[in-house]
């Protein structure tokens, strides 16, 4: 006789059985776990275990009520499909309701996501607690070597506080040491959203450096691509010479190629800055 039995989470069925559906192997007795996560089946005399995000749950289908018991058929998203068998109609009802409300919610707030909490630590302290609080860029630049490895060529700057000057960018920025608050200001009202070329990355061993710029339609000028704008050429000549064992610095176009060849998609025009300052090349 199957049991049932409430989960914090879910719901949890025993004595069920997992029906081959080739009829080549025999049924596998177990039990179906529901969390908020996954569905999860669990053999009884071995270590076969099937775990399913509810996410992946397609559909979910009741059989007819028969002397053996109630099929249960699930479909998933990923054309994974389980059939079992349980013993009272009762149970194998609830657990479809069960199902389908992990596998459709109503609401955004039963996912998964939000059934995480603060730690006790963090609750003692009583303090209003940010996700992106768990992210320090100070501590990340420092662990990639900003102010020791880089010969204090990078400095972190509050410029976008308050998401001042560009909403999709941190508050905590890197740039170039050379750089003032003018030429970042000048860069920003020359780029698309204010997108201006901050650094991403910094490789130790050689001062080499990744810096978000150019990436359809993120950072292109708002002028068109042949305008100039002197303050984002004086910030990408001072990026450039942060690495001193290079005196070339590449500008990397990602857009796809358009129909003839060149960069952009249809109607825009080809790479950026190729008459842009002195050692600055395009790829």
């Amino acid at each position: 006789m199957s049991e049932t039995c409430c989960l914090k989470c879910g719901m949890q069925v025993n004595k069920v059985q997992l029906i081959d559906r080739l009829g080549s192997e025999p049924n596998i007795v177990g039990s179906i776990h529901v969390t908020t996560s996954h569905i999860i089946f669990k053999a009884e005399d071995s270590a076969k275990e099937i775990w399913v995000p509810n996410g992946l749950i397609g559909t979910v289908e009741k059989g007819v009520l028969s002397v053996l018991g109630t099929p249960l058929t699930v479909k998933c998203k990923h054309f994974l499909t389980l059939t079992f068998l349980i013993t009272r109609d009762k149970e194998c009802q609830d657990l479809v309701d069960t199902l389908n409300k992990c596998g459709k919610p109503v609401n955004i707030t039963d996912v998964f996501a939000f059934e995480n909490k603060e730690r006790n630590d963090d609750i003692r302290l009583n303090a209003e607690k940010r996700g992106w609080d768990r992210f320090d860029w100070a501590v990340e630049f420092a662990r990639q070597g900003i102010g020791t490895a880089d010969d204090r060529k990078w400095k972190i700057t509050d410029f976008n506080m308050g998401y001042k000057y560009c909403d999709t960018y941190p508050e905590c920025l890197c740039v170039p040491s050379a750089t003032t608050t003018q030429t970042l200001i000048g860069s920003c009202k020359f780029r698309s959203r204010a997108r201006l070329p901050v650094l991403t990355y910094f490789h130790r061993p050689n001062a080499a450096s990744i810096s978000r710029l150019v990436h359809f339609p993120c950072a292109q000028p708002l002028t068109g691509f042949s305008a100039r704008c002197v303050e984002d050429e004086m910030l990408m000549d001072a990026i450039a010479k942060t690495n001193p064992s290079s005196s070339t610095l590449y500008l990397i176009d990602t857009r796809p190629k358009g129909p003839k060849g060149t960069r952009g998609y249809p109607g825009f025009p080809g790479p950026i800055g190729l008459d842009g300052p002195k050692g600055v090349a395009n790829e």
